[in-house]
């Protein structure tokens, strides 16, 4: 897992050139979103990030939040991207496992059949 950071196409136009906004890469594969908001709660800035690919609702994990500063923004989004993906794995060792157990049951030799002679075919009409 190498998660990196870049620039979204927003910090490209002039107007948009001070907005902090960034998706995150896990190698080539976009999996999230930092970014920089201004909170009518709070009037500093904040950093929100969230992940943007499917979680499993099943694994219970945190998807999104909110930060203080960016270290800390990153640090969450790592949290939790490598909570799903160490449940994930756990998910896909169990369903091999069970794929396994059940390709085992399959793959069980089972007795011949028995075929009984008969005389159909010589069955006079």
């Amino acid at each position: 897992m190498r998660l990196t950071l870049y620039r979204t196409r927003l910090a490209h136009v002039p107007a948009y050139a001070h907005v902090h906004d960034y998706t995150v890469r896990d190698r080539a594969d976009p999996v999230g979103r930092l970014y920089q908001v201004r909170s009518s709660a709070r009037p500093e800035l904040a950093w929100s990030w969230l992940i943007t690919v499917h979680v499993d609702p099943r694994a219970k994990v945190r998807t999104s939040g909110t930060a203080d500063d960016l270290a800390e923004a990153k640090a969450a989004f790592r949290t939790s991207w490598v909570e799903w993906l160490k449940w994930k794995r756990r998910e896909l060792r169990s369903d091999d496992g069970e794929r396994a157990r059940r390709t085992d049951r399959r793959a069980t030799p089972r007795a011949p059949v028995q075929l009984r002679a008969t005389s159909v075919a010589a069955t006079p009409l």
